[in-house]
């Protein structure tokens, strides 16, 4: 696992949902549901599918990556709700550094994730994180603490683009902010 190092200091876990099964016409007591509408709002089919969220460790220097851990995406009540991504994680995290212990981890995650719970979770299970956020992102009041830019970014696939990037981002945390407490770094 030492070649599989990050920043000379980094176990990099790379966390993404995925879908295994999908049918429009057979499903089991497990399948989550999506019903599809049409423009007028008519349902026009449902499919039914099993989904999960998986953690695997990942080196930008090697074709293969290392399944760590899987949580299943489920019906939250048992029944009609779906469950979701976000909900995976907050049961998968605890489960990869319960297996990975004596490593530091650097969880790499997508746009779902970027809010105060979730950096919390991470920062009591002493994870480093990087979580995409789209500029403008606006479900969460944020102010970027100005970090250097990379002047051009690489093509990636047909994507141009600049990226730029921070170490620190102060989130708000709209409960406490109301409050009266002040706001805080996650």
């Amino acid at each position: 696992m030492e070649e599989y190092r990050v920043l000379d200091r980094y176990q990099c876990i790379l966390f993404d949902g995925t879908e295994h099964y999908c049918s429009a016409s057979s499903a089991c007591e497990h399948c989550l549901t999506k019903v599809h509408r049409n423009k007028k709002g008519d349902i026009t089919k449902t499919t039914y599918h099993h989904q999960a969220l998986t953690a695997v460790m990942a080196h930008y220097d090697h074709k293969e990556v290392f399944p760590v851990a899987c949580e299943p995406i489920v019906r939250q009540d048992g029944e009609t709700k779906n469950d979701c991504e976000l909900n995976a994680s907050k049961r998968l995290l605890p489960v990869v550094r319960q297996m990975l212990p004596a490593y530091e981890l650097l969880g790499v995650f997508d746009g779902l994730h970027p809010n105060g719970l979730m950096i919390r979770l991470l920062a009591s299970l002493q994870m480093r994180y990087v979580i995409g956020i789209q500029e403008g992102y606006v479900l969460i009041q944020g102010r970027w603490i100005e970090g250097p830019k990379c002047p051009s970014n690489p093509t990636m696939g047909s994507t141009k683009g600049t990226l730029r990037y921070c170490q620190m981002a102060q989130f708000i945390d709209p409960k406490r902010a109301t409050s009266g407490y002040p706001n805080q770094l996650f």
